[in-house]
């Protein structure tokens, strides 16, 4: 029978909109840092910052039978870390609301909630340019010599382990080159527990018993020729305090006809022990 409407013929017709009703969720960044700082809340604290503080490194010493002691002072530093707010905020109309594809304002909550996300995790990113102890050469490609060097200057400064290695993918993929070539035994043994997370996003592997993440947000040096990755104390290096988590509070504009939807957070971000840390500087 001629002109018949078979599933073939109908597909542009009756499909077609089913499958563009999905909308591809932006370009972003995997956020890595915050699941390998320090996390300390505010939330119902009379302060906007909170102080971390810090043993001083004592030393024993041999002592001869008969002699009194001497006694050791003891005098702790702290770190403070000063919360700030952020926001985000984007205004669907009643007409956008009423005739897109999307299940009401929900979406938009969680592209807001993205957006936040990311600029803590850039913020968190930034720190790792200020170490004092950097590896690595300004507009030369990342090598296994920079990592093992990292490795060696916390064991050396005697940073509690485990260590986190944070790169840009530019840094990643010399360091894949730079492995591909490499004559000597590569140590892996990569599991969840041992990296004391349950969220694996952004992880690249583990190598020499160090996780290494791999993280877009990772800044450029002042020369803008290099990135500034690093490699610290997972826990021990940097802080994240928040007086309060992301969150998203819808406010009606009547007059506009729009639903202007807020997302704010109030957090900081900080180094709290140098030496637990290390700037992997490497071309970009």
């Amino acid at each position: 029978m001629a002109n018949e409407t078979t599933y073939t013929t109908a597909d542009d017709t009756r499909y077609a909109a089913v499958i563009n009703e999905a909308v591809i969720q932006e370009l972003r960044a995997a956020v890595v840092m915050s699941k390998l700082c320090v996390q300390k809340s505010l939330a119902g604290k009379p302060s906007k910052a909170i102080d971390f503080a810090k043993w001083p490194t004592i030393a024993a010493a041999a002592i001869a039978e008969g002699t009194d002691g001497a006694n050791t002072a003891v005098s702790t530093s702290k770190a403070t870390v000063t919360t700030g707010e952020a926001l985000v905020m984007v205004t669907p109309t009643d007409v956008l609301e009423s005739s897109d594809i999307l299940d009401g304002l929900g979406e938009y909550s969680a592209l807001l909630g993205r957006a936040m996300a990311d600029k803590m995790d850039s913020d968190m990113c930034a720190l790792l340019a200020g170490f004092t102890t950097v590896v690595g050469t300004d507009g030369s490609d990342m090598t296994e010599t920079n990592f093992l060097d990292a490795i060696y200057s916390l064991s050396a400064a005697k940073a509690p382990k485990p260590y986190s290695c944070v790169l840009h993918p530019v840094q990643i993929n010399d360091f894949r080159k730079a492995l591909s070539t490499a004559t000597g035994v590569i140590h892996t043994g990569l599991t969840t527990e041992s990296l004391g997370v349950s969220n694996l996003n952004g992880l690249w592997g583990e190598l020499y018993n160090v996780a290494i993440w791999e993280s877009a947000n990772v800044p450029l040096n002042a020369s803008s020729a290099s990135r500034t990755g690093g490699m610290f104390s997972q826990g021990y290096a940097l802080a994240l305090a928040t007086k309060w988590a992301t969150r998203v509070e819808p406010q009606r504009d009547a007059s506009l006809r729009a639903t202007e939807l807020v997302c704010t957070a109030m957090y900081g971000v900080g180094e709290l022990v140098d030496a637990a840390g290390v700037t992997i500087l490497t071309d970009a």
